[in-house]
């Protein structure tokens, strides 16, 4: 059921992404790594001091503590997702996942809205009730009470049906594997920006600083972690490409 409702929003959770890494980001550093999928016998994301100061040559510039820890975080998550998506059992129970979250927000959206109490005298009482203690300055955006739950409803939905049909398409990212790779990319670009560091690929046939980076970074985690690690030519292609989706 499509469940049609007005206004927009950020979709929250797993597609809310906060300033220096995002909610599922803190999911996975929440739990250890040991276990999963591809990663029994391995740290996610370890790297000592020796191999800071190597990634920082690579770079040309020194990173804050803060930026590394940031660092640290959204590359656990991508060796979490990317030995997950390696899985088609685990896309697929996922998609079930995806599927049953969707239902339920159709449930909560008829319940509150357009159910048999809701439209009762009792029931406009109760909405009035929460209109009035409704915490809004705890919430982003011009809506008020109710309304805030129609945007994030309408939000959540449409967040679901997307990722269902990432799983379900053959051509898409998620369905191929390569999905986190480019997240995790997204999200160091992010990082580097907001304090102003390089983020660039190419000056001609030049690797620049971000490439560079981003190389030495998939040195220090597991083999097949590694996305586009022949050369650092083929490497610098792949990132140009996506800083220009990025831009």
């Amino acid at each position: 059921m499509i469940i049609m409702l007005s206004g927009s929003t950020v979709p929250i959770r797993l597609l809310t992404f906060y300033r220096s890494y995002s909610s599922w980001e803190r999911q996975v550093a929440e739990h250890s790594p040991k276990g999963l999928v591809g990663l029994a016998n391995n740290p996610a994301f370890n790297v000592d001091d020796i191999q800071w100061g190597r990634i920082e040559k690579a770079y040309g510039s020194s990173l804050p503590p803060d930026v590394r820890a940031n660092i640290v975080q959204v590359t656990e998550a991508y060796v979490f997702l990317h030995s997950f998506e390696q899985t088609s059992e685990g896309l697929a129970k996922a998609k079930v996942i995806l599927e049953a979250h969707d239902k339920a927000a159709t449930r909560f959206f008829n319940e509150l809205f357009t159910g048999p109490s809701a439209i009762s005298d009792a029931g406009v009482y109760a909405h009035y009730l929460i209109e009035n203690n409704f915490k809004t300055s705890e919430l982003k955006g011009e809506a008020r009470g109710l309304d805030v739950f129609l945007n994030l409803l309408r939000a959540f939905h449409v967040a679901c049906n997307v990722s269902i049909k990432q799983l379900s398409v053959p051509s898409s990212p998620a369905f191929k594997g390569s999905n986190a790779w480019s997240v995790w990319i997204d999200r160091l670009a992010e990082i580097l920006s907001q304090v102003n560091s390089p983020v660039s690929a190419h000056k001609g046939t030049k690797s620049l600083p971000f490439v560079l980076l981003v190389w030495e970074l998939q040195g220090c985690l597991p083999t097949e972690c590694r996305c586009h690690a022949q050369s650092q030519a083929s490497l610098a292609d792949a990132l140009s490409e996506k800083l220009c989706v990025l831009r």
